[in-house]
């Protein structure tokens, strides 16, 4: 029997965002039919163990598909981003966002980065 993908699901922030990040993030996995598992810390630039591990287990190979809800939710540091970006990329990563709407433009379309 094959196993599941299983989605990453990165969440950052203060409780009540928090909460609103995981249910996206668990609504995509159902949706893409992969299991979850959630990695969440406070909104703290000093604290970032979770996302510390979001970059060893990328490097390692442990993470296909990862989700946030939003670019800022990695880092709002944008040299920072790049080089996370362009690492995630590299190990042939997909990342997924929520839909985004373009200025514009009615339309919405999902993010979705590999």
């Amino acid at each position: 029997m094959k196993t599941k993908e299983t989605l990453y699901i990165y969440v950052r922030g203060h409780h009540n965002s928090v909460w609103a990040q995981t249910c996206c993030g668990m609504k995509k996995a159902k949706l893409l039919g992969m299991d979850f598992e959630i990695l969440s810390e406070p909104n703290s630039p000093v604290q970032k163990a979770s996302f510390d591990k979001v970059v060893h287990c990328c490097k390692k190979g442990n993470i296909k598909h990862l989700f946030v809800t939003s670019l800022d939710r990695i880092t709002r540091d944008a040299a920072e981003l790049k080089i996370f970006l362009t690492m995630i990329e590299a190990q042939g990563i997909t990342l997924y966002t929520l839909p985004t709407v373009r200025v514009g433009n009615n339309s919405s379309d999902d993010d979705v980065h590999s």
